[in-house]
């Protein structure tokens, strides 16, 4: 909008447009902010992260081991799903069994974050791949 009015073609009509816009996007991203807290919520109380987690630690892997097959799980996940799905639905899960295992939460999340990284880039999808070819010259 700013660049609209420094323009001079903000009008009460693109004001609207924009707040429309805006108010339409931001309703998608809380509806699925929404959603994945219920299903975290229903996850939790039916017991299955109790189960997941002592089927994860019944593995025998050790901590190391479970690190490296929930990243492992995430990358799969982030070469075919977009990161914000990721963020509120598995991470949760991920790092209740990561706190629990003895990991820092900050490492942990930068972990997670150059991981989806690395899974954003990575095909079949790889849309970080398509937004860099756009703006590469030719």
């Amino acid at each position: 909008m700013l660049i609209a009015a420094a323009n001079r073609r903000l009008t009460w009509s693109v004001f609207f447009q924009a707040c429309y816009n805006t108010a339409r996007a931001s309703s998608v991203v809380f509806l699925i902010a929404a959603a994945a807290l219920i299903f975290n919520t229903a996850f939790v109380v039916v017991g299955a992260s109790d189960m997941l987690q002592g089927a994860l630690l019944g593995l025998g892997i050790g901590p190391w081991g479970l690190l490296i097959l929930m990243l492992f799980i995430i990358f799969v996940l982030g070469c075919f799903m977009d990161w914000i799905p990721i963020l509120l639905i598995i991470v949760p899960i991920i790092v209740s069994f990561a706190t629990k295992a003895g990991f820092d939460p900050v490492w942990l999340g930068t972990l997670i974050c150059i991981n989806l990284q690395i899974g954003y880039m990575t095909p079949p999808f790889a849309p970080s791949l398509f937004y860099l070819k756009a703006i590469a010259p030719p």
